[in-house]
């Protein structure tokens, strides 16, 4: 008589693991993203609320676009919320955007110092990215405004790229 040896069926544990391992890496990445853009999206709010520079300056070349980059910015996250899938592209090109805006915003020093861009550009990097210094103060802002909230928002930028960097694989 022929022997018949039933052997269970084999369960490829592998490609099980690893797809549950990139569910869980794709869902951290996802959550990381809504709450980096919900940080940013604050960041703006409080520089909106606190910067009385920029509204006595510059409001219609900054803190009006500032209001639509905030839009963007929840708009983005609630589509990630509601869409429940990570999509590196948008937020990858988001992240870029301002990031490359934020730098560039230098380039308007001359119009908010009334000087030659020697002069003016150190000034307002100055004023932008270093939370000790005291020219906000000089305009009654807060101490460290806008600088700490930029520096928080540019950090919120490359950790987006990096996310998106590392969500579309």
């Amino acid at each position: 008589m022929n022997d018949l040896k039933l052997t269970p069926p084999r369960i490829r544990t592998k490609g099980l693991f690893i797809n549950l391992f990139n569910l869980i890496v794709m869902s951290k990445i996802l959550n990381f993203a809504i709450v980096f853009l919900i940080i940013q999206a604050s960041m703006g709010i409080l520089i909106l609320t606190t910067d009385k520079l920029l509204w006595e300056i510059a409001a219609t070349s900054k803190a009006y676009p500032l209001i639509g980059f905030i839009i963007v910015d929840f708009i983005l996250a609630g589509w990630l919320v509601v869409r429940k899938i990570f999509s590196w592209i948008p937020i990858f090109s988001w992240a870029l955007i301002r990031l490359l805006l934020q730098f560039g915003d230098l380039l308007t020093a001359p119009m908010v110092y009334n000087e030659p861009m020697e002069i003016s550009l150190p000034l307002f990097a100055n004023y932008l990215f270093n939370p000790l210094d005291t020219q906000g103060v000089k305009f009654g802002n807060p101490f460290g405004i806008p600088a700490i909230a930029i520096d928080v928002m540019v950090l919120m930028y490359i950790l987006l790229i990096i996310l998106s960097l590392r969500g579309r694989k």
